[in-house]
């Protein structure tokens, strides 16, 4: 039959699946089941009435459900009809209406070179860091590097495992360089000797600063020849007391570098870790340590026992081998040398000797004692305690410990420990006696002449033990009644004083001998000392 007008349009309508959505008098947006790109593909009927498209209805965002103008009475009768195809002109899918499922590969069917399809042109690239928008970039761009599109843009690779492969199995040298204005650097895998290499310049092999080999070999080569430039460097932000190095690696030529040098932020000298040479003869250190104990470290001002330096372990532990006669080691104190260890051919000096030994009371009590006292020996030995426990990374510590009343070894008490890493804590510990067989406790002497002198008192230390002087240089306390000269020998007065031996020779009894005639101390009591030699240790 024939008819009038255009011809006839093909396209499909499909009655969409309402029946979840409830009509209560106050809903206005409903489900349409599934996801439509515009208003005017739906054909809606509330109650008979056929509704307008964009006054009685319109499309929530998404394109997935339809909101009307007034919310349908309870009871309302409303089917929706979706127009899909070539019916009544053409239709524009909403924004963000279009899924990923009606892009698939199906639509390139048949395109086996993508450029060849598309002009230069009409190539769009997604630029997702820039909220979603498509950017024009000409395809011929693509075939050799992909280039941000200004300064401040960027290549991101994003996702659980992200990965970016240059090169293939059979590709040599290949490299990633970086262009500078002034100078070129790359990374790249040399194949000739299957190593990864940081250089500098564009060629691989050239100038290499980093290489690491398949044998496990890393070398890192400084390409500066100036003095004083690091092969490796790390060094923490100037503040305002300096820039301090970390660690610092020195070329071999440089006569007045580091080559291992740790410093503490703050003071020059507060904290400092070096080894270092000088070639030029006047300052050859091969290792320097500088140490503050505890500066600035709050709870730890009175750790018990902290090392400087600390050598542990069996057989011999230092070896110090000098090509020459000369000090091997020296002690000094606020810079000015007091003694030192040296060598002459097959002598060991000591200089300046002074030999002590740790004593105590026997109430391990600490009174005042003045110095050169004279201490005999008791028939009692030292006692020594320690507390063990173990620290908060398990391991076993050990401090000295000074029995209080009713305590005694192998019992367990609480102790506070300064020197556990967490900070201040009090931990469960045992107390432990330590083993002595060779140390005696003493007392005041008080016998005259008495062959059992030990030394004379030098000073205590903080654990109620002291240090009794038996051998080299010291002085000796005198009876202020007696006069004393350069060469006599002393015995004991009986008193804590010593007194002038009236033999000239060697006895069990004799203490000291005079080394000057100076009198270096007077006490109240009327007592003096005077610079000696001991013999009684």
């Amino acid at each position: 039959m024939a008819y009038i007008g255009q011809g006839i349009k093909q396209g499909t309508f499909k009655v969409l699946d309402t029946s979840g959505n409830t009509y209560n008098g106050s809903n206005t947006t409903f489900n349409l089941g599934t996801q439509v790109g515009s208003a005017a593909q739906l054909l809606v009927s509330h109650d008979g009435v056929i509704q307008k498209a964009g006054t009685d209805y319109t499309l929530a965002t998404g394109g997935t459900q339809i909101t009307f103008s007034t919310a349908p009475a309870s009871g309302a009768s409303i089917f929706i009809t979706e127009i899909s195809g070539a019916v009544g002109g053409t239709v524009t899918p909403s924004d963000t209406s279009v899924t990923a499922d009606k892009l698939n590969s199906a639509l390139l069917t048949g395109l086996t070179d993508i450029g060849a399809g598309i002009a230069d042109a009409d190539l769009f690239l997604i630029d997702d860091g820039g909220g979603g928008t498509l950017r024009k970039v000409a395809a011929s761009r693509l075939s050799t590097y992909i280039s941000p599109s200004s300064a401040t843009d960027s290549f991101t690779i994003t996702g659980s495992t992200p990965t970016l492969t240059i090169g293939d199995a059979g590709a040599e040298d290949t490299k990633i360089v970086f262009d500078g204005n002034a100078q070129d650097y790359y990374i790249a895998l040399d194949d000739s000797a299957d190593d990864l290499i940081l250089g500098k310049g564009s060629t691989v092999g050239t100038t290499p600063i980093i290489s690491m080999a398949d044998d496990g070999d890393t070398k890192i080569t400084s390409t500066s020849t100036a003095t004083g430039d690091a092969a490796l460097e790390l060094h923490s932000t100037g503040n305002s007391n300096g820039n301090y190095t970390n660690l610092k690696f020195t070329s071999a030529g440089n006569t007045t570098g580091t080559f291992i040098k740790s410093n503490q932020a703050g003071s020059s000298d507060a904290g400092r870790f070096e080894f270092w040479t000088n070639n030029d003869g006047t300052s050859a250190q091969a290792m320097r340590m500088h140490y503050n104990r505890h500066t600035g470290i709050s709870n730890n001002d009175s750790f018990a026992a902290t090392y400087l330096f600390d050598i542990q372990g069996t057989g011999t532990l230092m070896r110090m081998n000098r090509a020459d006669d000369g000090a091997m080691l020296l002690f000094q104190s606020a810079g000015s040398t007091e003694g030192n260890i040296s060598i002459s051919g097959s002598t060991c000096t000591y200089t300046t000797f002074t030999g002590a030994h740790w004593s105590q009371l026997s109430d391990n009590s600490k009174p005042t004692i003045l110095k050169g006292t004279v201490m005999d020996s008791i028939d009692e030995m030292c006692d020594w305690y320690v507390v063990e426990f173990q620290d908060s990374e398990g391991k076993t510590v050990r401090e000295q410990y000074i029995l209080k009343d009713g305590e005694s070894a192998g019992d367990t008490i609480s102790h506070v420990y300064k020197g556990d890493s967490t900070g201040e804590k009090t931990v469960s510990a045992k107390i432990v006696k330590e083993e002595n067989s060779h140390l005696p406790k003493v007392k005041v002497s008080d016998t005259s002449a008495s062959t059992s002198v030990y030394g004379v008192f030098q000073t205590w230390d903080e654990d109620n033990d002291m240090n009794v002087v038996g051998l080299g240089t010291y002085v000796v306390r005198i009876h202020k009644d007696q006069t004393v000269a350069k060469g006599d020998l002393l015995e004991s007065n009986g008193d804590g004083t010593a007194k002038k031996q009236s033999s000239t020779a060697m006895l069990s009894s004799t203490i000291a001998k005079v080394t000057a005639n100076v009198k270096i101390e007077t006490y109240s009591d009327g007592s003096y000392t005077v610079p000696c030699t001991l013999h009684c240790g």
